[in-house]
């Protein structure tokens, strides 16, 4: 006996013949109620067995099966056969029971099995083929396979044509071949050894309590074994009776057109064997259901007549039938007479439970709203004693503020003027030296490399990093792999991370440009961008940036254009330079990721320093350009002349670490619109780090841009049912104030569709909603309220655990705390 083998099966996209375990039942979902039902795997369409069912298919020997609206629609009973190939289930845990490890490729499931005959063990010798074949045809508690073979009292008969009556239960049986009603009958010995059929047995409803578990047979039979039958068998006439009556008629040569007795058509039948052709007993089979029509009906008619013709059964009939009314009346009067007393008795009962009932209502309505009074008098205090607080908090907030800012003025007029006598002092002084600087040869018109005066129609060029002088191998990492290495180089640096963060991150940050890590102190927000960019292998390319906190505009991260210099001057953060990098390695191909952090990026206002970045990030890449200054007004030789629009790049990522305390400012909803804001967990103290790597440089193998690349699914591959949910929250967000809008729409689907393989459908939707949706909340609009309830609803915390928990939150918290404030 050949055995098969789970994984050749699941590569070669094998056909499996499955049973049906229980009937199907529903599950809801967030989006509707869908219908799955367990699977027996029984063997391969070409007839391999599994050797061990518990081995070959974790958790409990069976597969799992979501319907299609065509399959319910089929009888779908216990014991149903079905053919569909496997493949892996996504949401698979071995921790739970009732989780399989493959379930059926759902548009390739079908019902039946292809080239095989299967085998019904009957009570009776199913040599006679009367008695094979019953008008009501043979019991069954599920639907047969097309074509069957009968097995009783070790002799196989067939084969039939078997048709399914689901009203009556029954499968009607016919000869296979109408035209020539025949069958064969041969003994199980009889079979070579090659042609044997194959048995299973197994336990229904073992994983559903509410139906009785029994034991299940089956039986096949390869549809090639069946040329056994004419070859060592016993031909048997497989005529139903209706084929036996059409067959003597057409003997007989009864036409329309004929009007006599049907006891005359039998009478023109020749009699003997050689009439009979190749079913000897047909013409006899045919002669016994006439007689036994014609017998019955002579009998009753003989019978009548002879009664009728009694006085004495006359008198009998007459006062049966004056006993039999008078009786029938009495018993229609009283039973009348008993049904109106009934129902009088029980419209008096109905009053006086309605009379209690109202008593009942008027009482508890009294106490309800008794209570309901007292609850809305102490909200109100309560709430008065909120708004209040609220007021005092804002006040205090808002006088914090005026402080921060007239400090902050002061300190920028101080700056200001100081810059103002200085610059006019040391301008003054250059101006002085220029003559002598000129004589000496150090002062030309534009200053190049090694302080010497560059060519006038020559400029200077910046000094480029190394690495891009070195192309960049492709890796050829799958992204699993790819995580993996994450998570590898995460804890040989020292840190420790839940796994499911790592995914969150990346997923973030590869369909995103822009993404805000928030979270409690000591979480290793700052380092997670820095071991990113090493896993990637472009450790080179990283840049961490720490914001000051009296950063006011663009010139603190990106520089300015001094113009009485006649030169563009760029900010000590090292951010044009990395960004001209970036530019220039795209345009190579050489394939650098390049991520950039801002650290507490906070401390300052985001929409003050990161006006310009703020601005061009949502263009498309082809006009994704940052201005340094306008064209003309540099001196000659400039370095910066030929980066003056700065081209940002798809291999540009930023990650922005936040604290939320009284030392940093709150986001404004034009940066909630570009950025999500992922909160990490706060490690585990029981999971001890391990010991930290002592290579300055670990071994990981680098990912090209173009691979990074081929990881990110556009939102148009995400699940209908994930539209259909985000179109239904848009319409809840639009009473707060805060519609999606197609921006925000777009970064979720490509999340969800991007998430493929990596973490579960429901789990990707609740990780996008929490940290793209809920950080843009405002709980002090008007319509928050009304809003939230239903979107609490739209979003339960059992299909959605982290973002229903915070929406539970935000409306329990009565608009006293925003999202900000529950992380």
């Amino acid at each position: 006996m050949s055995y098969a083998d789970v994984d050749e099966v699941l590569d070669d996209h094998t056909n499996l013949v499955l049973a049906l375990d229980q009937s199907p039942f529903e599950v809801q979902t967030a989006v509707g109620v869908n219908k799955f039902a367990v699977l027996v795997p029984l063997m391969t369409e070409d007839g391999r067995r599994f050797e061990n069912l518990e081995r070959d298919f974790p958790n409990r020997g069976r597969v799992w099966w979501m319907l299609r609206p065509e399959n319910e629609r089929e009888s779908l009973g216990p014991g149903s056969l079905w053919t569909a190939p496997i493949e892996r289930a996504p949401e698979f845990g071995s921790s739970h029971p009732k989780k399989d490890f493959y379930q059926i490729v759902r548009p390739r499931a079908f019902g039946g099995v292809k080239d095989w005959v299967e085998i019904l063990e009957v009570p009776f010798d199913p040599a006679d083929a009367a008695a094979a074949l019953p008008d009501d045809g043979i019991r069954m508690e599920r639907p047969p396979l097309p074509l069957v073979v009968l097995l009783g009292r070790g002799r196989l008969v067939g084969p039939y044509h078997a048709r399914w009556d689901a009203a009556t239960g029954h499968a009607i049986l016919a000869a296979a071949n109408p035209g020539k009603p025949q069958a064969f009958a041969l003994p199980v010995s009889a079979l070579r050894p090659g042609e044997h059929f194959e048995e299973f047995t197994y336990r229904t409803n073992r994983w559903d309590p509410r139906a009785p578990q029994r034991d299940l047979t089956i039986r096949l039979l390869a549809k090639k074994h069946l040329e056994a039958f004419p070859r060592a068998g016993q031909v048997l006439d497989a005529a139903s009776d209706n084929q036996v009556v059409n067959w003597a008629l057409g003997r007989a040569q009864f036409t329309k057109a004929e009007r006599s007795v049907f006891r005359d058509a039998i009478s023109r039948l020749p009699g003997g064997p050689e009439t009979e052709g190749e079913f000897p007993g047909r013409l006899a089979r045919f002669k016994s259901l006439c007689e036994r029509g014609e017998r019955v009906r002579a009998l009753g008619v003989e019978v009548a007549q002879s009664l009728a013709a009694q006085p004495a059964f006359a008198a009998l009939v007459q006062n049966h039938a004056s006993t039999l009314a008078e009786a029938r009346i009495a018993e229609l009067v009283a039973s009348r007479s008993a049904e109106l007393e009934e129902a009088l008795q029980q419209a008096t009962n109905r009053f006086k439970k309605l009379q209690e009932d109202l008593g009942r209502l008027e009482r508890e309505y009294d106490q309800a709203k008794s209570e309901q009074e007292a609850r809305l008098e102490i909200d109100r205090a309560d709430w008065i004693r909120s708004l209040e607080r609220r007021e005092a908090e804002l006040a205090e907030r808002q006088a914090s503020i005026e402080k921060r800012e007239r400090e902050m003025e002061s300190r920028l007029a101080d700056v200001v003027h100081r810059y103002e006598t200085q610059g006019r002092e040391l301008g003054n002084e250059l101006l002085a030296q220029v003559p002598i600087l000129r004589r000496l040869g150090l002062g030309g018109s534009g200053g190049g490399e090694g302080g010497r005066d560059a060519p006038p129609d020559v400029p200077a060029r910046l000094a480029l990093p190394l690495w891009l002088g070195h192309p960049r191998r492709k890796g050829n990492l799958d992204e699993a792999a790819f995580l993996s290495q994450f998570a590898d180089v995460a804890a040989r640096r020292g840190y420790v991370f839940d796994r499911e963060d790592l995914v969150n991150f990346h997923l973030s940050v590869k369909v995103g440009f822009w993404t805000v890590l928030a979270g409690p102190s000591g979480t290793g927000k700052t380092s997670l961008p820095r071991l990113y960019a090493e896993a990637l292998g472009s450790l080179d390319e990283y840049v961490s940036i720490p914001v000051r906190p009296d950063w006011l505009d663009d010139r603190d991260l990106i520089g300015a254009f001094n113009a009485l210099a006649g030169r563009f001057e760029p900010a000590a953060t090292g951010l044009v330079d990395r960004l001209i990098a970036a530019a220039k390695d795209l345009e190579q191909a050489r394939g650098g990721i390049y991520v950039v952090c801002l650290d507490e990026m906070n401390l300052a206002r985001v929409e003050h320093y990161c006006a310009q970045l703020l601005s061009v990030i949502e263009e498309p890449p082809a006009r994704r350009r940052l201005q340094l200054f306008s064209r003309g007004v540099e001196r000659t030789g400039e370095p910066y002349s030929e980066h003056r629009e700065l081209s940002l790049g798809d291999n540009l990522r930023f990650v922005g670490t936040i604290n939320m305390d009284e030392t940093t400012h709150f986001f404004s909803p034009k940066v909630l619109d570009r950025a999500p804001v992922l909160c990490l967990e706060a490690p585990a103290i029981d999971r001890e780090p391990a010991p930290r790597a002592k290579a300055q440089v670990l071994d990981v193998t680098p990912v090209h841009f173009e691979e990074y690349g081929s990881w990110i699914r556009g939102p148009e591959q995400a699940a209908p049912e994930v539209r259909t949910l985000l179109v239904s929250l848009d319409r809840h967000l639009r009473n707060t104030g805060s519609g999606l809008g197609f921006r925000m729409r777009d970064r979720v689907l490509a999340y969800v569709a991007s998430s493929r393989g990596l973490l579960s459908p429901a789990r990707a939707l609740d990780l996008a909603l929490a940290q793209n949706v809920l950080p843009r909340l405002r709980t002090g609009h008007a319509g928050f309220k009304e809003a939230i309830q239903g979107i609490v609803e739209l979003v339960p915390e059992a299909s959605y655990p982290r973002s229903g928990r915070l929406l539970t939150a935000l409306r329990d918290a009565g608009g006293d705390y925003d999202f900000f404030q529950l992380l």
